[in-house]
This record gives C-alpha cells, sequence and structure tokens, in this order.
C-alpha cells in the first residue's frame, strides 16, 4: 500500500472496519470519554483507510476512534488515504497481507497484550490459510513468539471475560503463565483444566492472594499444587486391587493393564485423517486428556508398582 492522501475529510458512513481489526473489546467508558474528547478539542491523529477496489474505505488504523465518531453521530472523520498497489489490485491475497501488515506495524505504538495478538494470528491463519511460519515472516517476528502468543487460544472464555472486567489484576506475566498451563502441549501433566484456569483467574482478579499477584513464580507454585491436588484426589479414588476378595489382586491388575493395552493399541490405529476439521479447543482437550493419561501411567509406573514388594524365588 502507499499513501495517496493526507488529512482527507470522509463521512463516517463511507469508512467500514477491516475483518483484521485487532482490538475487539473497547469499553463503552473509554469510548465516552474518547467522544467528548474528539468532540471538543477534535481529532489529534487522523485515522487510516485504504480505498476499496469496489468503492468505499476500509479501516487498517483508529478503530476506537471510529467508534467515538459514531458513537458522538459526527458525520465525518479525518483521514489518511492509502492506496494499494497494482500488484496488490490484481490478488487479493496480497491485498489481505498488506492490510495485515498495516495493522500490526500500526498498533506498535501502542503494543497490543497477548491476548489481541493471539486472536488476530487466529483469525489471519483461518482465513488466509496461514501457517505460524507465514505469519512469522508477514510480521517480521520469529515463529517461536508467533507460538507463544498463540497459546492464550487455550484459555477458557470465561477467564477471558475476567481478564477484560479486571485488566489491572493481570500483568502480561501472570497471563502467560495461566496460558501456558492451560497448554497441555507445553504443561503436559501440569495443565489446568478449565475450571482449575477459572479458579485462579478469579484469584487474581479479586486479588486475593498478595504472593501470587506479587508474583508470577508465586503463581506458577499455586497452580502447581491446584493439579496436584487434583492429581492426588484421582489416586486416591482409585479401588484397592483385591479388597474385596472377588481375585487374586495380581490378576485383578493384568486384567486392568489388559484392558488398557487393547485400548490403547484401538487409539493409536484409529486413522484420524477422517477429521478434516477441529475446533481447537476440542484439539486442545484431546491433547490435555493424552498427556494426563500419559502421565498417570508414569506415575503409576514409578510409583506404587515399583514400591511393590517383590517376593523371594524359592531354591530349586
Amino acid at each position: 500500500m502507499k499513501i495517496k492522501n493526507y488529512s482527507q475529510e470522509l463521512s463516517v458512513d463511507q469508512v467500514k472496519q477491516s475483518p483484521f481489526h485487532f482490538r475487539k473489546e473497547s469499553s463503552e467508558e473509554k469510548l465516552a470519554d474518547l467522544g467528548r474528547s474528539i468532540r471538543e478539542v477534535g481529532l489529534i491523529h487522523a485515522v487510516s483507510v485504504v480505498e476499496g477496489t469496489s468503492g468505499g474505505y476500509e479501516l487498517i488504523n483508529g478503530h476506537r476512534r471510529w467508534l467515538a465518531h459514531k458513537r458522538e453521530k459526527l458525520r465525518t472523520i479525518r483521514t489518511n488515504v492509502y492506496e494499494y498497489e497494482p500488484a496488490e489490485l490484481k490478488d487479493e491475497s496480497l491485498r489481505r497481507q498488506a492490510v495485515a501488515q498495516f495493522l500490526l506495524a500500526a498498533n506498535s505504538a501502542e503494543p497490543l497484550i497477548p491476548i489481541e495478538r493471539a486472536r488476530y494470528y487466529d483469525e489471519a491463519m483461518e482465513k488466509f490459510g496461514w501457517e505460524p511460519k507465514d505469519l512469522a515472516k508477514v510480521h517480521h517476528r520469529s515463529e517461536e513468539e508467533i507460538l507463544e502468543d498463540l497459546l492464550f487460544l487455550n484459555l477458557e472464555p470465561k477467564v477471558l471475560d475476567l481478564v477484560h472486567a479486571h485488566p489491572d489484576s493481570f500483568s502480561q506475566d501472570h497471563l502467560r503463565v495461566i496460558a501456558e498451563h492451560a497448554s497441555p502441549s507445553v504443561k503436559k501433566a501440569w495443565a489446568m483444566t478449565p475450571s482449575e484456569q477459572l479458579e485462579v483467574a478469579t484469584a487474581l482478579a479479586e486479588q486475593r492472594d498478595k504472593k501470587i499477584v506479587q508474583s508470577p513464580r508465586a503463581l506458577e507454585t499455586h497452580i502447581k499444587a491446584i493439579v496436584k491436588e487434583r492429581r492426588d484426589q484421582s489416586k486416591a479414588a482409585n479401588r484397592k486391587l483385591g479388597s474385596r476378595g472377588e481375585e487374586d489382586p495380581v490378576k485383578a491388575l493384568y486384567k486392568l493393564l489388559d484392558g488398557i493395552q487393547k485400548s490403547i493399541d484401538q487409539l493409536t490405529k484409529a486413522d484420524l485423517s477422517t477429521i478434516a476439521e477441529i475446533d481447537p479447543r476440542d484439539k486442545g482437550k484431546a491433547s490435555e486428556l493424552l498427556f494426563n493419561m500419559a502421565q498417570n501411567l508414569i506415575d503409576l509406573a514409578e510409583g506404587p508398582v515399583q514400591k511393590l514388594k517383590t517376593r523371594q524365588r524359592q531354591a530349586a
């Protein structure tokens, strides 16, 4: 894209928001304050738009300023107008890529919180068919940085609601700790369940514990304690083999192992290629279940099984 006109007044109704804008949540209170400021002293920074290929203008920077104009029922808005390069006019994918690059660059002065970036990346991957490596190339970031931001997609919607309602209670470091422990692929058996995510986020939102509020490291320790308690309770709930005297406990153990082995064989031989698409949360949940099952089996093998007393072999 290239600049065409600076400070051009356009009808607010001529401008349509980009489907790739970042900041989806705009507080009514903050919009009201912004609207009053615009009405009293004018718009300090013009919004940026690009001429559409079939008329109209697409908003590529200044989403909240535009919303404030609409809220105040202002008829016109001052804009910097861009136009597509010839190659972009011929190729829709290049146009979309140009808008995506502009949006991220334009927000660099006011950094997006990781959750907002994650949502943008998710939309870009869905609409463009991109992979994290493509996003890294387009936005001049490392693929590792992209993947770290995408972890925030594993947060439960109710957790995101809490973050939105109590923005001052969640530092980026705290959010990243929660996101990592909401991601089975990262924390494996130490991943939280949805209800545990909500429990931890609520404690932060309500500032219940000064230690976890002040220290992300203390928050991680707190999370591990919650997960450990759940795992310990699960182990304690298991029925003791042979406790009812119905069969030899060793035979009962092997009967259970045989059943597990059959289930594992069935699962590992399943043809997952028949699943054309899957919701990211369903994919995360499946991974979480598998990691938890694997860890539970490892804990069993390294713990109770290793502690079993062995018989002395009788001499022949």
